[in-house]
């Protein structure tokens, strides 16, 4: 600026000596004298008058109307300079606003990261929950088929024993017999009034095998209520994977409307640079056109097509920040889609849940039922084996009645062995009653030694589910004593944040600080260049009415006369010139300082930015920390919860009633055995659900510290 006034008023002196030359001419007339070349432009030195004029007289009105060009000529070059200063502020402008796009796409693609880490978490959890769907549809498949097999053979155990008690009724209905002898009658009497009780015991069978089939019936029934739920599950599931579906091709669109986005935002940035470059090139032909007048027109153009291409990128921003709404619109909608899937996952789960419950009620009733069956049938095959058993010794009674009625006329020693049979016959009835005890006897001493045993096993059971418990209980001590320690060191973060914070109230109280001694120091230098002017326009105002009067002169007074006065004007030039050259020094350490504050306030803030981010990160980060606890403590919970299950419902112990023969004393011990070995194998089975879910938990916990200490590593950098 400084620079260009001097030129200025260069320029002005040289207009003024050419009309004083002009005028010296045309009033002498003498063509040979000149006082200096009027085609040529001085450039920044002192003028020297070293030639000879003669005398001449100016008046006043050319001296003011020089003096007036003077004034417009510098209030020309004062608007020339405000004019340069705003296109300087404007230029200096473009590239904050290409910043503050560039940060913007920069938060966009941020924000898409996190947006993709989000997707890939909702991705996991439903891979999850689907092989969480998956294990649970084959438990419920290994329940159902073991539900059908055991109504199976309930079913086939029934008609075995209708077809045996049909058999009996049949051969009961063929046998008849007639008495002779009056100790015959009273034999076959009481064989009739046993006859009838078998007769009463039969019927009783027949009403407990109606009530098996009406039991039976039911069963059907509860098998096809379960086929019923099983249907539901498979729809529930297919509904699910379709959604899933759906939700995977929603993902893939708005995976490429972000790459759409990403590539645009390539492009601005690319375009940005390329304006920029162009602003470059722009302020570069600014500072070479600032110095000359001429190209103003130019400049308006130049700046025209800036405001032009600021306007497009304004347009495009606007239309990223629509984009980047659109995009948050659709992500909004398809976490609401997953909370509804999650939501109806939990529902199906619960329904899923009560089903089982119900089945497992369901199966334990089943257990008990068969138990009782079998007791039933045990008791059927004993008082079908007595039966028949009586029937043989009927029939060899009748067979040795027939004899003893066809021996009678021949002698009476028959009577006698029939009478010693009959005895020997109770004999042995009496000897197998007793028989029959001692086998009663001996099956309540293994009934209660199997008591003792599946005691002493729940006893076992109770202390594994105690030291699940107390691992269950270290476990959450020590995710408590993490979580107290994560809430720690997230106060230190946020007492970090604090302090930073302060530190940046304490540079922008400085900055404002300077910007006012900059202030003050810019209104100094005004108050110079004030001075400066009104000593310039002092020196011009008292050469107002100089004249030149008197006879002609030679050329050494001329000369003597001319060097005082050059003198003069070159004296108020150079002060002139040394009050600009101190006016432009300081201007440049002014804009120098400006530079240096602008620089200053963009690391500072790129500096806040950065801590934003960092804060946002963290907090970010320490809210999946905590979701990740709240859903390790539901897990504990649940496990508990099924840990209880598990213990509750264990096979019961029911005690099996004797039999009354060694077979069905063997099918009985049979059957502990296979009951035993079942709940051996349910504490295996829940001893390694236990193994698993500890060390699921123990993984858990792993990935825990492993976050926790990234967590401190980010903090401490």
């Amino acid at each position: 600026m400084g620079k260009n006034t001097a030129q200025l008023i260069k320029h002005g002196l040289w207009y003024f000596r050419h009309f004083v030359e002009s005028t010296m001419e045309n009033t002498n007339g003498d063509e040979g004298v000149a006082i200096g070349d009027s085609n040529t432009r001085p450039e920044g030195a002192a003028f020297d008058e070293n030639i000879a004029r003669p005398e001449a007289t100016l008046s006043a009105e050319e001296f003011h109307r020089l003096q007036e060009q003077l004034l417009e000529l510098r209030n020309r070059n004062y608007e020339l300079i405000e004019e340069n200063k705003r296109q300087q502020t404007y230029i200096n402008a473009l590239p904050s606003k290409g910043i503050e796009t560039l940060n913007f796409a920069s938060k966009l693609m941020g924000r898409r990261r996190d947006k993709e880490g989000t997707n890939e978490k909702l991705e996991y959890e439903i891979h999850v929950l689907r092989s969480k769907l998956s294990s649970q549809e084959e438990e419920f498949r290994l329940q159902q088929s073991t539900l059908l097999s055991e109504l199976n053979k309930v079913i086939s155990r029934c008609e075995f024993l209708e077809k045996e008690l049909k058999e009996k009724d049949g051969k009961d209905a063929f046998k008849t017999f007639s008495p002779d002898s009056p100790s015959i009658a009273v034999s076959t009497g009481n064989e009739m009034n046993e006859n009838g009780f078998l007769q009463e015991e039969n019927d009783a069978l027949k009403e407990e095998i109606c009530r098996l089939k009406d039991v039976i019936a039911e069963k059907d029934d509860v098998i096809e209520g379960i086929e019923k739920l099983k249907k539901d599950l498979e729809v529930a599931t297919s509904e699910y994977d379709r959604q899933i579906s759906e939700a995977k091709k929603q993902l893939g669109d708005i995976s490429a409307k972000l790459e759409d986005s990403q590539r645009c935002n390539d492009d601005l940035e690319t375009s940005l640079r390329a304006k920029n470059e162009e602003i470059a090139l722009l302020n570069a032909s600014l500072r070479e056109k600032q110095q000359n007048a001429e190209a103003e027109q130019a400049d308006a153009a130049l700046i025209q097509s800036l405001q032009k291409t600021i306007d497009k990128l304004k347009a495009g921003r606007d239309e990223l920040e629509r984009a980047h709404a659109d995009e948050v619109t659709n992500k909004s909608k398809l976490v609401d889609e997953v909370t509804t899937l999650k939501a109806s996952l939990q529902h199906a789960e619960v329904n899923w849940k009560k089903s089982l419950d119900q089945l497992r009620c369901e199966r334990d009733k089943l257990r008990t039922e068969n138990e009782e069956l079998s007791k039933q049938s045990a008791d059927i095959e004993s008082r079908g084996k007595e039966l028949e058993e009586k029937l043989v010794e009927i029939s060899a009674l009748q067979h040795k009645l027939e004899g003893a009625n066809a021996a009678l006329e021949m002698t009476n020693k028959s009577k006698e062995e029939a009478v010693m049979q009959v005895s020997d016959l109770q004999c042995k009835l009496r000897s197998a009653v007793e028989e029959k005890e001692a086998l009663e006897r001996s099956k309540e001493e293994e009934c209660k030694l199997l008591n003792e045993q599946l005691s002493a096993k729940q006893d076992k059971i109770e202390e594994l589910a105690r030291m699940n418990e107390a691992e269950i209980f270290v476990v959450t001590s020590e995710l408590k004593s993490v979580n107290s320690d994560l809430e720690a060191k997230v106060k230190e973060q946020e007492e970090r944040l604090k302090t930073k914070d302060e530190e940046m109230k304490v540079a922008l109280k400085k900055q404002s600080s300077m910007v006012r001694e900059l202030r003050r120091q810019v209104l100094q230098e005004k108050k110079r260049a004030e001075q400066a002017e009104r000593q310039l326009d002092e020196v011009l105002g008292g050469g107002r009415h100089f004249r030149v009067v008197g006879p002609p002169l030679s050329s050494e007074q001329a000369r003597g006369s001319a060097e005082p006065a050059s003198s003069v004007c070159s004296w108020a030039f150079i002060a002139d010139s040394d009050a600009n050259s101190v006016h432009t020094l300081d201007g440049e350490e002014s804009s120098c300082s400006a530079s240096v504050l602008e620089s200053d306030n963009a690391e500072l803030i790129t500096r806040l930015a950065l801590l934003q981010k960092k804060h946002s990160e963290t907090m970010d980060h320490l809210n999946m920390v905590e979701e990740e606890n709240v859903l390790l403590r539901k897990e504990v919970s649940e496990k508990n919860e099924l840990i209880a299950e598990w213990i509750r419902s264990r096979p019961a112990n029911t005690e099996s009633q004797p039999s009354s023969s060694s077979p069905s004393m063997r099918l009985r011990r049979v059957f502990d055995m296979v009951r035993v070995d079942e709940s051996a194998a349910d504490i295996r089975d829940m001893n390694r659900r236990l193994q698993r879910m500890l060390e699921e938990t123990l993984s858990k916990n792993l990935l825990l510290q492993k976050d926790l200490e990234l967590l401190l590593e980010k903090n401490n950098k």
